[in-house]
């Protein structure tokens, strides 16, 4: 009969050789991503809108060390100040708070800046196509009063991509993103996972 720490250890080196293997492994050309931070209305938005937030996730291909391309999704939601009200010809509660809501699917580029060291500055472009909606919520109720139809739009910024390891870094990066008359800036946070 086998003695349970016996067992215990064959099993414990068993996932170190199993760990050990898959970190041998080398990365493929593809990263996902998950991002998130703040979006600050601009523009004429401003007077409307407050500062909000803004999270995505994307899949990226390395075509070389400093090309690569990228698709995903992304939202951004911003709360009305209290003296803005929504028309609409229904009647809202009253005590309802209301968040303008942009999103949908990006594709764009991406180029690593060559330095010395490991940290490694990039740029960014991309492509967007997002619809704006309008909800609300009150003690009593939430609902949507209004969604529009798809919109082009772009999103241009900066970042650095610093590595917490082999596969996985930190992506703090800034952009200005305009869709129609929507403008916004954005500070936001990744974390990119090498596949």
């Amino acid at each position: 009969m086998i003695n349970k720490t016996a067992f215990a250890a064959v099993l414990a080196a068993a996932s170190l050789a199993g760990a050990a293997h898959a970190q041998a492994l080398p990365p493929t050309p593809f990263s996902l991503e998950v991002r998130a931070g703040a979006a600050i209305p601009t523009g004429d938005l401003k007077e409307v809108a407050k500062t909000g937030y803004t999270v995505g996730a994307n899949v990226s291909y390395a075509a070389t060390p400093m090309f690569s391309i990228f698709g995903g999704y992304t939202m951004n939601s911003f709360g009305v100040k209290d003296d803005v009200t929504p028309e609409e010809g229904e009647e809202l509660p009253e005590d309802a708070s209301f968040r303008v809501r942009v999103s949908g699917p990006e594709a764009g580029v991406r180029v690593n800046v060559p330095v010395t060291g490991n940290v490694a500055p990039f740029v960014k472009a991309s492509a967007l196509v997002n619809r704006f909606s309008v909800s609300f919520s009150s003690d009593e109720v939430n609902g949507t009063i209004g969604d529009t139809d798809w919109h082009v739009g772009f999103d241009v910024g900066a970042g650095v991509a610093i590595p917490l390891g082999p596969r996985v870094s930190v992506t703090p990066a800034v952009s200005y993103l305009k869709v129609e008359d929507f403008k916004s800036v954005k500070a936001d946070i990744g974390l990119a996972i090498r596949l």
